[in-house]
């Protein structure tokens, strides 16, 4: 679950904030500016001044920003509207703090440790404009990390006026990914792929986000057959019905085809989707998973 959490973006089911996180940066202008995201940590000021963007699909709203320091936040929300949320160990809500300056960068969590005392907090969504794509609102929590038993003191954090997607990316010329789930058909209606840090990511979504698959690997990675569980840096998530599904053991990736120059890459791909909600629900056997993307 670790290694999930610190692949952020594929993670958190935001097919439209990858295409934001590639495509907005944060000295962009246009329809107003970037938004403003800014907290301390541990009474010490950060700003997402990097990257800062948000999506509300599939009954969530998301909330990213990256510093220049190496620094990420993210904070998800499970509904459409403006109100207060509260961050704990049983809601559905959830934010981290990663911090990629680490050796082994593991996230602080809201949703890690015993209870509220240990870590949790508060989100609230002052306003969603659907007219202008803009969300503000503020944010308090504490994370922790049950690895090393740290906790951070999140504070006077807000984010005024960021732009939000609220639909997928179209698909890229050429893009495709299929799979069965089950023994069930699926093609991916959209596809997309970015460079995300030292990853590439490949999604694969319903055009309501409804159900996804994303495929997270580095973006060195060179034609060979990989074990895809989770556990390193090759990853698998899908996504049906809110409902997240990660690569259990047994699983492989074969890249077929990767051209760093085109920015052109193939494979196939096949695993036990294991489901880790409390309690959690039958395993979905993912078979005949394919891809190709430009990113």
């Amino acid at each position: 679950m670790m290694r999930l959490f610190r692949l952020s973006l594929p993670v958190l089911m935001m097919f439209g904030l990858a295409s934001c996180l590639k495509e907005k940066s944060i000295d962009s202008t246009e329809d107003g500016g970037v938004g403003i995201l800014r907290m301390k940590i541990d009474g010490k000021q950060w700003t997402a001044n990097k990257t800062a963007v948000a999506s509300i699909m599939n009954g969530y709203v998301t909330i990213m920003g990256s510093s220049q320091d190496n620094i990420d936040l993210m904070i998800q929300v499970q509904t459409g509207s403006a109100g207060t949320y509260q961050l704990d160990q049983a809601s559905a809500h959830i934010a981290f703090v990663l911090d990629n300056n680490e050796a082994t960068p593991l996230p602080y969590t809201t949703n890690q440790g015993a209870n509220s005392s240990v870590a949790g907090g508060v989100v609230n969504i002052t306003k969603i404009d659907a007219a202008t794509k803009r969300i503000s609102g503020s944010f308090t929590f504490k994370a922790y990390r049950s690895s090393d038993d740290k906790t951070l003191s999140i504070t006077e954090g807000f984010f005024d006026n960021l732009p939000f997607t609220d639909g997928p990316p179209p698909t890229g010329t050429g893009n495709a990914l299929s799979l069965k789930a089950d023994g069930t058909d699926w093609t991916a209606p959209g596809v997309a792929a970015t460079i995300s840090g030292d990853d590439l990511l490949v999604v694969g979504s319903e055009l309501n986000g409804n159900k996804q698959l994303s495929l997270t690997i580095p973006k060195d990675i060179t034609p060979n057959t990989y074990v895809l569980d989770n556990t390193s840096f090759y990853v698998a998530v899908y996504q049906v019905g809110g409902k997240i599904y990660e690569a259990g053991t047994g699983g492989t990736l074969v890249i077929t085809e990767h051209n760093t120059a085109t920015r052109t890459i193939k494979g196939t791909f096949q695993f036990t989707a294991e489901d880790k909600g409390s309690p959690p629900g039958p395993n979905i056997a993912i078979t005949s998973g394919s891809f190709s993307a430009t990113y």
